[in-house]
């Protein structure tokens, strides 16, 4: 199930962008490594420490989770919201890497 999720996730992701093989090669290297990453939490799962600590036994209390789950809601929206007024003071100042134009003493 996670291959075919991966496959057209990269596919979707790469062909948004130019059929250059530098894109196909991150796809497939976030594939490998998104893959590596589920194949090691299914081969611990439920011991984080094997044969010693399960999950229940390492996780934070209650009230941690709750407070850093609260948190995030009030902070990623403020940081999207800055990031947005960001990205529209500063859209159309930055000419293309052709429109630069290079001058040198004396000339």
């Amino acid at each position: 199930m996670e291959s075919g999720f991966l496959r057209a996730r990269c596919a979707r992701g790469c062909s948004r962008r130019p059929p250059e093989a530098r894109w196909r090669a991150l796809c497939h290297e976030r594939a490998v490594f998104v893959a590596a990453f589920l194949s090691l939490t299914v081969m611990f799962w439920p011991d984080m420490i094997p044969c010693s600590l399960t999950v229940a036994d390492v996780a934070s209390p209650e009230a941690s989770l709750w407070f850093l789950f609260y948190g995030a809601i009030i902070v990623l929206p403020v940081i999207a919201v800055c990031t947005i007024g960001v990205y529209r003071v500063f859209r159309g100042k930055i000419g293309k890497p052709n429109d630069i134009v290079v001058r040198t003493c004396g000339r």
